[in-house]
């Protein structure tokens, strides 16, 4: 039984040794760790997640930009401009089979605020196929303008 305990006894030194030396050959190694490798690696990453995320929100706003372009195309409702006045309220010119429209959008609803004549300035509004932007009239001076006429009119 003596014997017995003794080998027993023995064989727990044996093991706390080498536990005791596992730890001090962990702590060297821990001493020794370079993180520049690590750190590297984790910036690159990184970057492609960041370079991944700006390209899904430019490619989103593209494919949204372009269906709304071949609707407009498409359909006998075009939406000309937009005008946003708070982060809740928009203006909108709509052509409506010809037929130019202004309304207002709020949390409240959507309220029109006028239609307007086919004369030659309305015309060359909505013609925005044929011509660039920068010839054509904008909606701001075509709206101010049908205003000031629909208002001295009343």
């Amino acid at each position: 039984m003596r014997l017995l305990f003794l080998t027993l006894l023995a064989i727990l030194a044996n093991l706390f040794n080498k536990i005791e030396a596992d730890e001090v050959q962990a702590a060297e190694n821990l001493q020794k760790m370079d993180y520049g490798s690590d750190f590297l690696r984790m910036a690159v990453v990184l970057i492609i997640l960041v370079g991944f995320a700006i390209f899904s929100a430019w490619f989103i706003k593209k494919i949204l930009k372009s269906r709304m372009h071949h609707i407009n195309q498409s359909k006998g409702i075009k939406i000309l401009e937009k005008r946003t006045l708070s982060p809740k309220s928009c203006l909108y010119l709509i052509n409506v089979l010809g037929k130019g429209v202004v309304i207002a959008e709020t949390p409240h609803g959507i309220h029109p605020i006028t239609e307007l004549n086919m004369d030659a300035e309305t015309e060359l509004l909505f013609s925005t196929e044929t011509m660039d932007k920068k010839s054509r009239f904008s909606f701001q001076e075509m709206l101010s303008k049908k205003l000031k006429t629909h208002l001295t009119q009343k």
